[in-house]
C-alpha cells in the first residue's frame, strides 16, 4: 500500500507528465506548500502560477488556459474550491466545452473557520 500523502502523489504524477508534455499548468490558490506543489513550482516555473488567495479568479485563470489549450490544474483545499469558485467553473466549462481540473485537498471538518457550509 502506498503511504504517501495523495497531494505529494499528484505532485509526483504532474512533475513526471510535465517533463514531456509543455502544456501542463498547475495553478495555486497561495497554498503551493501545504498543497505539496512547491517542487512542481521549483522544477517548472514556467508551467507554475500562483494566483493568491482567489479561488474564483484560479478556476477562471485555470479555464482560460484550457480555452488556449493547456491542460490546466487548479490546486487549492477543497473547501474552497467549492461553492463559488465551482460554480465559476461549471460556467466557464459549459460556455467554452474545455477541459481544466481542480484538484481540492484536505476537507478542513475539524476547523470551522473553513467551512463551506453554514453553521447552525
Amino acid at each position: 500500500m502506498n503511504k504517501i500523502p495523495n497531494r505529494q502523489a499528484i505532485c509526483e504524477v504532474l512533475m513526471d507528465k510535465a517533463k514531456e508534455d509543455k502544456d501542463i499548468m498547475v495553478l495555486c490558490s497561495d497554498s503551493r506548500g501545504s498543497a505539496s506543489m512547491t517542487p512542481f513550482a521549483d522544477n517548472f516555473p514556467d508551467q507554475f502560477i500562483e494566483t493568491g488567495i482567489a479561488e474564483q479568479n484560479l478556476v477562471s485563470i485555470s479555464a482560460g488556459l484550457a480555452k488556449c489549450g493547456k491542460k490546466s490544474y487548479a490546486v487549492s483545499p477543497a473547501c474552497f474550491l467549492s461553492t463559488r469558485s465551482y460554480q465559476r467553473r461549471h460556467q466557464l466549462r459549459c460556455t467554452w466545452n474545455e477541459p481544466s481540473f481542480c484538484t481540492g485537498y484536505r476537507s478542513y471538518v475539524c476547523n470551522p473557520e473553513y467551512e463551506s457550509l453554514p453553521s447552525k
